[in-house]
């Protein structure tokens, strides 16, 4: 079992690793993740907001992401 707190960090880091990574790097498997992570649950709201903040992070870069696809019905399912 992992702790909330580590999966903080963890999506704190990854959140900052999209900032600067090529986009062509990008797997389909590392997006729907993010995506799931983002989906509302109550009792890891700050889960949620963590992963939200990637996805944002990834959208901000204003660059061609692969898969754009499934990472536009994902973000739709999250609207």
């Amino acid at each position: 079992f992992y702790s909330c707190s580590s999966i903080l960090d963890l999506l704190g880091c990854v959140q900052h690793l999209v900032s600067w990574i090529r986009t062509e790097l990008i797997s389909e498997y590392f997006l729907m993740s993010i995506l799931d992570l983002s989906q509302w649950r109550p009792a890891h709201e700050p889960i949620s907001l963590a992963a939200l903040s990637v996805l944002n992070e990834l959208l901000y870069l204003q660059k061609p992401l692969p898969f754009a696809g499934p990472l536009m019905g994902g973000v739709t399912s999250l609207l």
